[in-house]
């Protein structure tokens, strides 16, 4: 499920698209919300990698670079998981390039550096390809007023999350996902259920069964690993189906610790 944070808080100046500057007709490639003539913070759209900072760029400043032509101001740019990326100009960060944020996690506040009348971030959003699109988009599909403050809008609550936690609690969770599935039953067959006295035995009592390399061709580790469970929920709408084997059961339930250790670290868990 996707979080979305309203990015600053303020009104809108500036839509998408083209206008009149000095009585030339130019193209305006983001929506710009202004934050009521003084700095305001700026918090990430969407969870995602800081892909660029500049934080060098002065006021009136009209030098651009090859990163994001035609743009002078400090920026901070944040690439989702989807490959999409958010551009915030006018921005001064306070994260560096590389550093993974959460929605609604400040970013940066509003300044003068570059092109600009006033305070205000200029809010771009660009597909895989870095072509843009109107921000209104997603602020409509979200249901996100524009200028509205920087909060959660998924189902209209704010849940916590893995990056919520501290590793203790994920661990905690890990353990307890891992353990219900080792300790789920399974239909057996007919050997094996002739060593458990039923018809059906948990999981963690079939791998160990399996570690021990019964000769009966149904009892062997891969065929332990192969039997079907239900799933439900979030699960099942991550995976497609109702079912999933064993192994992939325990490799979700597993994969939540190791996933977010990989990516995102034991530095950014407080």
């Amino acid at each position: 499920m996707v979080k979305v944070s309203s990015p600053v808080q303020g009104y809108v100046t500036s839509k998408y698209g083209y206008r009149i500057l000095g009585g030339a007709r130019v193209f305006h490639a983001g929506l710009d919300i202004a934050t009521g003539g003084k700095p305001g913070n700026v918090h990430a759209m969407f969870a995602g990698t800081v892909e660029r900072v500049v934080t060098n760029r002065k006021p009136g400043n009209r030098v651009t670079d090859s990163y994001a032509p035609g743009r002078t101001p400090n920026y901070v740019s944040v690439r989702n998981p989807d490959g999409e990326l958010q551009f915030y100009g006018h921005t001064y960060a306070n994260v560096k390039v590389g550093q993974r944020v959460k929605a609604g996690q400040k970013i940066g506040v509003t300044d003068l550096s570059g092109n600009t009348t006033g305070y205000h971030c200029h809010l771009e959003t660009w597909r895989k390809n870095n072509s843009t699109f109107d921000p209104l988009i997603l602020f409509r599909k979200y249901g996100i007023t524009p200028g509205s403050a920087p909060q959660f809008t998924t189902d209209n609550t704010v849940k916590e999350g893995i990056l919520d936690m501290n590793e203790k609690q994920v661990q905690e969770i890990v353990e307890r996902a891992v353990w219900q599935v080792l300790n789920r039953e399974i239909t057996v067959g007919e050997a094996t259920a002739r060593r458990h006295g039923g018809s059906t035995a948990p999981l963690y009592a079939l791998i160990r069964d399996g570690a021990y390399a019964y000769d009966e061709a149904r009892d062997t580790p891969r065929r332990v690993w192969q039997y079907d469970l239900k799933v439900a929920g979030n699960t099942a709408a991550q995976i497609g189906r109702e079912t999933i084997s064993a192994i992939m059961a325990l490799r979700y339930a597993a994969g939540a610790l190791f996933d977010f250790r990989a990516r995102f670290g034991s530095d950014d868990v407080e």
